[in-house]
């Protein structure tokens, strides 16, 4: 599958892949200001963004479509990557399967464990399934709609992240079906990885207000030279929330 992707900056090659319901351009704050220093590729994965849709939507398969994206940039090295939530999954994944393919790898607030669905994103598919959002002709009617559904204007704009408008009606960027489809395996992990080993030093980041990394023990089963940090004042949400103290963290990682 050929990915849409955004870049940004020159210097060593750096992999950002972001959360579900998320898009490349939910991280370019965080991009902007590594750029300085890193060649930032921010593709959008699979049903997300300007990406393809497909019915398949699990870790196995979009950590196919990352591996054949890296190797069609045709880099001269290992790039380093970052995965936030499902995006983390999915490095997590590339990384016990293909443990070479990449340099250093940092893991945003997301842990090797099975999740149950969040009160968040059961909000954001209850709304995509219900909503007949190619009724609405105006924006501010859009607005008023998601408003009504979501007090915390971080997951309204998320949500419209989602939405794109032709010249006559919105639609949904991504089909959800093919989401709600897979949500049990998104939720959870492969399989394969229960004899799955990763031994070089990986920076699980985790927000300070989140519960997503927890169980320190399962980190260690899968990553033993795991090192783990804590950004003050975040929830998940943390490239949005805290961006310069995130890009400082992740720096410094990979220097």
């Amino acid at each position: 599958m050929q990915l849409f992707y955004r870049e940004k900056g020159k210097g060593y090659p750096l992999i950002i892949l972001h959360g579900l319901w998320g898009a490349s351009e939910n991280w370019l704050p965080v991009a902007n200001l590594l750029a300085e220093h890193f060649h930032v590729f921010l593709p959008d994965l699979r049903n997300h963004g300007r990406s393809p849709r497909h019915p398949e939507h699990t870790y196995q398969a979009m950590s196919e479509d990352v591996r054949e994206f890296i190797t069609g940039l045709k880099l001269a090295v290992p790039p380093h990557i970052i995965g936030h939530s499902m995006g983390g999954k999915t490095v997590m994944e590339l990384l016990l399967t293909y443990p070479s393919f990449v340099r250093k790898a940092i893991l945003v607030d997301i842990a090797p464990v099975a999740y149950p669905l969040s009160a968040e994103h059961k909000r954001i598919l209850h709304y995509m399934k219900s909503i007949p959002i190619n009724e609405f002709k105006e924006r501010k009617d859009l607005l008023i709609s998601l408003r009504q559904q979501f007090p915390e204007e971080k997951f309204v704009q998320l949500v419209l992240k989602n939405i794109s408008k032709t010249d006559k009606y919105f639609e949904w960027k991504t089909n959800p079906d093919f989401i709600q489809k897979n949500m049990e395996n998104l939720c959870s992990y492969p399989a394969t990885w229960k004899e799955a080993t990763y031994r070089d030093p990986v920076l699980f980041i985790k927000g300070e207000n989140s519960s997503y990394i927890q169980n320190i023990t399962s980190i260690l089963k899968y990553f033993p030279a795991a090192r783990i940090t804590t950004v003050p004042g975040s929830s998940h949400w943390i490239h949005a929330e805290q961006p310069e103290a995130l890009a400082e963290i992740i720096s410094a990682f990979l220097a």
